[in-house]
């Protein structure tokens, strides 16, 4: 369902690889694009939890005070909301858009046979028989990897398949990026599952602190996914190829750098936002201050008149 936006990604994904020659630095360029490609969205849906994180205590107020009358509480809430100029919705339809956009980008990687080549499945299961490797349509997917890696090694006896082959040099960092780590056979390449489980915790905990929440008082639910999406990060790592979790690591890297970036943009503009608000309001203590003034000026006119009147 995600092929409208792997296709197109599939040739900027070539297009890098052309350029640079090395699969492992495309995988990290194309991460960077695309990050910067759906940062507008992401950064639009913090900015409005950050907008509803500040509603908290009027929320809080509001559902003490209507407790007991659900439907004058939701009335008052969506007061709230139009006085306040916020959509509820608001951080969570930019995510809504960003996320066929980052399955159009997993499917990329993992399928570079079908996205970045445009091999057709019949193709793709021919090489897979010469491969060994046992192609069906549940393991297609799984397979490409792994597959793209044979045509690389043996590219002269496949070439003349298809034209749409690419003898793609999966190497990089001394990682074939084809091979799928394993628990049974330790190796230098058992490293990536584990560094994709440690940059996926440390992006989750690197969001808390900048968000300044803790563990303390959190939902249940919360916590476990703080420590289950690192677990599940690194159990995928260790079944699937090394190329899909090197995505994976720069993307949860990518994702701290991101974090750190809006949170400081986000600062400076609500420090902006507070130094204008403190504006109007000495503006606004100055107008009283003045207004009484002049209040006090002309009762110390009128009593004085008064006082001319009795003389």
């Amino acid at each position: 369902m995600f092929d409208f936006i792997a296709i197109p990604f599939g040739y900027v994904l070539r297009f890098i690889y052309e350029i640079v020659s090395s699969y492992g630095l495309a995988i990290i360029i194309f991460t960077i694009l695309s990050k910067l490609l759906v940062y507008p969205l992401t950064l639009k849906s913090k900015k409005s939890m950050r907008q509803m994180q500040k509603l908290q205590p009027k929320m809080q107020d509001l559902q003490k005070k209507y407790s007991k009358n659900k439907q004058k509480y939701q009335e008052e809430v969506a007061k709230l909301y139009q006085d306040e100029k916020i959509n509820p919705m608001g951080s969570c339809l930019p995510m809504l858009i960003t996320l066929p956009i980052m399955m159009g980008l997993y499917y990329v990687i993992q399928q570079p046979l079908t996205f970045m080549m445009g091999v057709s499945s019949d193709v793709i299961v021919k090489l897979g028989g010469m491969a060994g490797v046992e192609v069906t349509v549940d393991t297609l997917r799984q397979s490409e990897i792994v597959i793209a890696n044979f045509v690389s090694e043996n590219f002269d006896k496949v070439a003349s398949l298809s034209e749409k082959l690419l003898p793609v040099d999966f190497n990089f960092l001394g990682f074939n990026l084809a091979a799928t780590p394993s628990i049974t056979d330790i190796s230098i390449l058992t490293i990536i599952p584990i560094i994709s489980g440690i940059t996926a915790f440390a992006s989750m905990q690197f969001t808390q602190k900048l968000q300044g929440s803790s563990m303390e008082g959190q939902p249940a639910a919360m916590k476990g996914m703080i420590y289950m999406m690192p677990f599940m990060s690194a159990y995928f790592g260790i079944i699937l190829p090394a190329g899909v979790s090197l995505y994976w690591i720069t993307g949860n890297i990518l994702m701290i750098i991101q974090e750190y970036v809006m949170f400081r943009h986000l600062k400076k503009h609500d420090e902006k936002e507070e130094a204008a608000l403190e504006v109007i309001r000495q503006r606004e203590a100055d107008n009283k201050r003045k207004e009484m003034e002049i209040k006090k000026e002309e009762q110390r006119k009128l009593s004085k008149e008064q006082q001319e009147k009795k003389k």
